[in-house]
């Protein structure tokens, strides 16, 4: 599995902070300023910690996806629009078999789960129509299978990136 920290670029004068990465580390969505590059904990912090790398980080005032409920909740209720479907979800405490009574999960549902329980979405698990797998974490991290990290233009996976940076109104252009 590629894992990818989704990213956006606030500072629209600068050029954009991609630019100064590796060409096959990032995934750029349709909106110029959206992308994602690949992550690995400490391969990052590594790239935070070189002074150059950080000084265009702050001067492009890049800014670091975190998810929230509301966040994930949208992503499940459009899922059709990104061509996947919810498998699971994990809580910070436990996961959504531990709510649910069949293997049906309605996003209506689980926006009560959630609201009842005073629980916060860790990470949701999804397949694609083509049944690759596909997660999306707190910290903003998406990671999917192999396969479609060779098809880094998967339109699902460039949508999800600029409505999560950018909000719904992509979704409607």
């Amino acid at each position: 599995m590629y894992f990818y920290k989704i990213l956006v670029q606030r500072n629209k004068k600068h050029s954009p902070f991609y630019n100064f990465l590796d060409k096959d580390s990032y995934i750029v969505g349709n909106k110029k300023f959206s992308f994602a590059i690949q992550y690995n904990p400490e391969k990052y912090n590594d790239l935070l910690l070189d002074n150059n790398i950080f000084k265009e980080f702050n001067e492009c005032n890049v800014q670091q996806l975190i998810m929230t409920n509301q966040k994930f909740l949208e992503i499940i209720y459009y899922q059709k629009i990104f061509n996947i479907e919810l498998r699971n979800c994990k809580f910070d405490c436990g996961d959504i078999d531990d709510y649910l009574d069949d293997d049906e999960i309605d996003v209506n549902e689980l926006r009560s789960i959630i609201l009842e329980n005073k629980l916060t979405i860790k990470e949701i698990s999804c397949i694609t129509t083509d049944y690759k797998h596909l997660i999306l974490q707190k910290n903003g991290v998406l990671g999917f299978d192999d396969d479609l990290s060779k098809n880094k233009k998967y339109n699902g996976i460039i949508r999800l990136i600029d409505t999560l940076n950018l909000g719904l109104k992509v979704i409607k252009e």
